[in-house]
């Protein structure tokens, strides 16, 4: 570890995370580990290999050979792996200041996030060995979610540089908060996908799929009528005319989730009211300020304008005021001079 550090602190520099390429780079690894976050569920539940899909789909539409269709597919993990490297010399927040000393950021990555990326990387060390996707490697690549904490990190640190730069955060929070929304919906329907495709096949009961006919279309069919499903429960719609559950397990899961999604669906309104408000209350407040400035400099220019009409008149008519006055009268030029100099 001296020598690591060693290296690090003579020729490696240290990347802040307000840096543009810091910035770039945070917003490709969030979009990556998203895409996890919503393919890994959907590659259990639906039963099919997205590497698989991916290499097929890259072969028949661009003609791209078996060897460059697996690279292209690693890449991603090839990105996560980099950005766990980077964290060794990039610096971080910490109560509003940003630190950049390298043996504070090492210690703090090894404390507070190694053990996270290194449970993540179990699913991508058990698929160098073990070709195809098994049902068990389909559960072990569960443990990429342990990388929520990195999307935590990065939202953060888009919070401290929006917070730093004297800006709002609105537009951020908004995004967040839709993306809860679209993966809350995307998690429902895989669990509803799931009961009824693992349902033991019984001739006396029937699942969804079987009533609405459903069981025979693809994979991505499936996951459009199952969404649907999830979607129409959270805003309280219903069931749907074409997908209802039709045994006891998936009315055990309809009643639970909908419940849920119930609450979940008063936490999203009253999130989204929380926000909007304080959109609505910093308006009006840059408005009042506006007008206040407005209003001031208007005055301002009044009084000068009635201040130079004034001390005309008198100069230009009144003589004898001028030699009565002739002391307040060099101290009013003087402050006339102050307030519009170059017009005297």
């Amino acid at each position: 570890i001296c020598i690591c550090l060693k290296y690090l602190d003579d020729f490696l520099p240290v990347i802040k995370p307000f840096q543009k390429f810091k910035v770039i780079w945070d917003l490709l690894i969030l979009i990556i580990i998203g895409g996890f976050f919503f393919i890994i569920p959907m590659q259990l539940c639906f039963d099919f290999d997205y590497e698989h899909e991916i290499q097929a789909m890259l072969a028949g539409v661009y003609g791209i050979t078996e060897s460059s269709a697996k690279f292209f597919v690693f890449i991603p993990e090839l990105c996560l792996i980099i950005d766990t490297l980077l964290k060794f010399i990039t610096g971080f927040y910490e109560n509003g200041l940003v630190i950049t000393d390298k043996h504070h950021i090492v210690v703090h990555y090894l404390k507070h996030g190694a053990i996270f990326d290194l449970l993540s990387y179990c699913p991508i060390f058990a698929q160098s060995v073990q070709h195809g996707a098994s049902m068990t490697l389909k559960i072990l690549q569960f443990l990429v979610f342990c990388k929520m904490k990195r999307i935590q990190i990065i939202i953060n640190n888009f919070k401290e540089m929006i917070s730093l730069s004297g800006k709002n955060d609105y537009i951020l929070s908004l995004i967040t908060l839709t993306i809860q929304i679209i993966f809350f919906c995307h998690i429902n329907a895989c669990i509803w996908h799931m009961i009824a495709f693992y349902y033991p096949s019984n001739p006396n009961s029937i699942t969804w799929l079987d009533s609405s006919q459903t069981n025979s279309l693809t994979w991505v069919c499936r996951v459009y009528y199952s969404i649907f499903w999830s979607v129409s429960v959270m805003v309280t719609i219903g069931f749907g005319e074409k997908v209802s559950p039709q045994n006891e397990l998936e009315l055990g899961f309809g009643v639970l989730i909908y419940l849920s999604s119930a609450l979940f669906f008063g936490y999203t309104i009253n999130a989204m009211r929380e926000i909007f408000d304080e959109m609505s209350k910093h308006a009006k407040q840059y408005k009042f300020e506006l007008f206040h400035y407005f209003f001031k400099q208007i005055s301002f220019n009044l009084i000068v304008v009635y201040f130079e009409l004034f001390l005309k008149f008198y100069l230009r008519w009144n003589i004898v005021f001028v030699y009565k006055f002739h002391d307040y009268i060099i101290y009013i030029i003087i402050i006339y001079h102050i307030l519009l100099p170059g017009n005297v």
